[in-house]
C-alpha cells in the first residue's frame, strides 16, 4: 500500500511539472510573436507631416520677366521680386490666402511656391503645377543663356516643363529657333529629343 501511494504521487509530480513547463512555454511563444509585430510596426511609421505657423516665411520663385510686387492681404508686408528667377519668402498666411483666392499671383502665375509641403496641403495647387501649369513667360527661357536655362527649368513643375518642351518644338519647326547649341542644350536640359522636328547635327 505504501509504495503505491508513492508511486500516484510521483506521477501526479511529474504531470504537474509537465503541465507547468506547458504553462510557462506558451507564453513565451506569444510574447515572441508580438515582439515582432511592435518592431513591424515602428518600422513602418507613416512621415510625419510638416506643421506650418502664421508667420513661417515660405520660399516662391519668379516667374515673371521683369519687377513683381504683392501686398500681403493679411500681414500687409510688401513681396519684391526683382526679376524672373528671383527669390522672396512670403509669409504663410498671406500665401495662404492668395492661394484660397485663386489670386492671379498663384495662378497666372506671377511666381510658383517652392515648398513641397506647402503646395501638398491644396490638392488643387498640386494639381495645378503637375498638370495644368502654363506661362507665356516660358518663352523668356529660350532666350537665356545655357546656365540660366538649366536653373529655370530646375524649378518647373512637370506641367509646366511638359509645356515648354511644346513651344521649343514650335520654335524649331517655325524657324525662330535655329541655334544647334541652344537646341543642343534643351535636349539635355529637358531630357528631350527634338531632331523629330528637325535635323540637330
Amino acid at each position: 500500500m505504501a509504495n503505491t501511494r508513492k508511486t500516484n504521487t510521483n506521477k501526479t509530480t511529474a504531470t504537474r511539472s509537465r503541465s507547468n513547463a506547458a504553462k510557462t512555454t506558451k507564453p513565451a511563444v506569444e510574447d515572441f510573436k508580438t515582439d515582432i509585430f511592435e518592431q513591424e510596426e515602428e518600422v513602418v511609421k507613416p512621415v510625419e507631416k510638416k506643421v506650418f505657423h502664421a508667420d513661417d516665411m515660405i520660399l516662391c520663385r519668379s516667374m515673371t520677366a521683369g519687377k513683381v510686387v504683392m501686398e500681403g492681404d493679411i500681414s500687409k508686408n510688401i513681396y519684391r521680386w526683382v526679376d524672373y528667377g528671383s527669390e522672396c519668402a512670403v509669409e504663410y498666411r498671406d500665401l495662404v490666402n492668395a492661394v484660397r483666392r485663386r489670386s492671379t499671383f498663384v495662378y497666372a502665375p506671377r511666381f510658383i511656391i517652392e515648398d513641397e509641403d506647402f503646395v501638398n496641403e491644396f490638392s488643387e495647387l498640386k494639381k495645378f503645377y503637375t498638370e495644368q501649369f502654363t506661362i507665356g513667360e516660358l518663352t523668356d527661357i529660350i532666350d537665356m543663356d545655357e546656365d540660366e536655362m538649366a536653373s529655370a527649368i530646375s524649378v518647373l513643375p512637370k506641367g509646366a516643363k511638359e509645356e515648354l518642351v511644346n513651344i521649343v518644338s514650335t520654335s524649331i519647326s517655325n524657324g525662330s529657333l535655329d541655334s544647334i547649341r541652344k537646341i543642343k542644350a534643351l535636349e539635355k536640359i529637358l531630357d528631350v529629343d527634338f531632331s523629330f522636328v528637325a535635323e540637330v547635327e
